[in-house]
């Protein structure tokens, strides 16, 4: 499932092992934890978008170690004040857990219109229809959970639905494949609770098997009051125990409760995530809880991280959530170097340099190697070091070489002298010519004049003639070898420039460029 998708995602491991709270004496919350279970339940761990990261021939997870999640009732509920959907959240009284139990009796929330519209809409579509059908003709019951219904409230169409169901989620997801919706993938093994992937035509759709005997216990172990949401298909209404949408409102991000984010540390990571993405405001007491589990974040499979990371960096503006993540100790332990908090603070806060405009209509893929090799530069890394950082939090191969690639073109866009230094640094940048003009300019300002003339240079740029290494074999009558590459890169500078424009022209401009190099008689 996807980082903030689906209740199992969120609750795949939680435990219903029995929990003393401490309710008499006033204590703090305490559970009894056996840890082969614990170990056996924790396989099922998030991978972001990409399910097949899953599996290893051994029938363990491919994604290194995961740390230890408790489970039970959020003994840290928080509530909104009745009194006013603007007002503060309080909390709510921690002598027992039946307080939440009791609540998830009357869980169900008013759907303000908008959602509901949109819900509807989508409620209509043929799998969604489908899954209805199954709904009512076998008994089980189910939710659209999580960020699906989070982005439905901002407005934004969501690529895949996660749900919750109380049946079998193997059988039914095997009856959506029959119908025709794609094909059913088991994404958790054979660990239980299973979670099963439907794609193909449409949507695709993850269906989890609700975990503790209820949807409220589910959300109530999430990690954000606005991922702790869920919409039931029968009778099609909001369940949101915990506030969720009054605080996606106000733009506020809110804790469901502190253990949710010690159980999994990755989870401050992906409020950073979500600072950078909805434009959420983490409330304070979620900022020092975050602040409280940064370090352990360390302890986490780099694939987890690194699938956090790159939709963090991805987004049009990022550096916010990274300001916040420095101020709570997060980016070292996430980027896996180690700096003072002051160093970190500097490095988050050049970043918004590449939040303009400019930078926020790129495609997602180009702003996150943007920022990535801005990172590397401003933790003073060569290409070549920082090709080897990236390998290290697990960044793709294309990833690493674009990255260092556009590093390299920044460093060497500094020292060009001449226009022919220039045409042949444009012939080598090609594509990427632009994005390395952006970087070098947000590296050091005192070379924007310098990034703004080459950038001159590309809007003057003719086409590179289609002339190739064999054209110079005929054409000048000469042996394969260093030579070849030399003049074909030197004919092609010719061209950017404008100086050679046709085949004809090519041909001469080579002939009289290789008399000129030919050795003379007797020598």
């Amino acid at each position: 499932m996807g980082a903030d998708r689906g209740v199992l995602r969120e609750s795949a491991v939680a435990s219903t092992r029995a929990r003393n709270v401490g309710a008499e004496r006033g204590g703090r919350g305490r559970v009894e934890r056996s840890g082969g279970f614990f170990r056996e339940l924790l396989q099922l761990v998030d991978v972001g978008d990409n399910p097949i990261e899953l599996s290893r021939p051994d029938g363990q997870l491919g994604l290194g170690h995961a740390e230890a999640r408790q489970g039970g009732n959020p003994a840290h509920d928080l509530r909104r004040h009745r009194r006013g959907a603007g007002g503060h959240p309080k909390i709510v009284s921690r002598k027992t857990n039946s307080a939440v139990r009791g609540r998830e009796k009357r869980c169900s929330s008013r759907a303000p219109q908008p959602l509901r519209s949109r819900i509807s809409k989508l409620a209509r579509e043929r799998s969604i229809l489908a899954l209805a059908r199954l709904s009512k003709r076998s008994g089980f019951q189910a939710w659209i959970v999580g960020g699906a219904v989070r982005d439905l409230a901002l407005g934004r169409d969501p690529a895949e639905i996660d749900l919750a169901v109380t049946g079998d989620a193997g059988e039914i997801s095997s009856a959506l494949e029959s119908e025709g919706f794609g094909r059913a993938v088991l994404l958790s093994g054979e660990r239980r609770p299973r979670v099963y992937r439907v794609a193909g035509r449409g949507r695709m759709l993850d269906l989890a098997e609700v975990e503790g005997g209820s949807i409220g216990r589910d959300l109530g172990r999430r990690d954000f009051t606005v991922n702790a949401v869920a919409w039931a298909l029968d009778p099609g209404e909001l369940v949101d125990p915990f506030g969720g949408m009054a605080d996606l409102a106000a733009r506020r991000l809110r804790m469901v409760a502190e253990e949710n984010l010690v159980d999994d540390p990755l989870r401050p990571l992906r409020a950073a995530r979500l600072i950078a993405t909805h434009g959420l405001r983490p409330e304070p007491r979620t900022s020092a809880a975050c602040r409280r589990v940064a370090p352990a974040l360390a302890g986490v499979a780099r694939e987890r991280v690194q699938g956090e990371l790159a939709r963090l960096l991805a987004a049009r503006e990022a550096a916010p959530a990274l300001v916040w993540a420095a101020k709570i100790g997060l980016l070292g332990p996430a980027f896996d170097f180690e700096l003072s908090a002051r160093a970190w603070s500097a490095a988050a806060r050049a970043l918004r340099r590449l939040d303009d405009a400019s930078v926020a209509r790129l495609p997602p893929t180009r702003r996150r190697r943007l920022r990535l090799a801005l990172l590397a530069a401003g933790l003073s890394l060569s290409p070549g070091k920082a090709a080897q950082w990236l390998r290290r939090l697990r960044s793709s191969g294309d990833e690493t070489h674009e990255v260092s690639r556009l590093l390299e073109l920044a460093v060497t866009a500094r020292d060009l002298r001449t226009d022919d230094d220039t045409w042949r640094w444009l012939l080598r940048a090609g594509d990427r010519a632009a994005d390395a003009l952006l970087l070098l300019g947000a590296i050091d300002s005192r070379f924007r004049s310098t990034a703004a003339r080459l950038s001159r240079s590309i809007a003057r740029r003719r086409p590179i003639l289609d002339v190739r290494g064999q054209d110079l074999l005929d054409w000048l009558d000469i042996a394969p070898g260093p030579r070849v590459g030399s003049l074909l890169e030197a004919v092609r500078v010719e061209a950017l420039a404008g100086r050679v424009r046709t085949r004809r022209e090519a041909r001469e401009w080579l002939r009289r460029r290789a008399g000129e190099a030919a050795p003379g008689p007797g020598s």
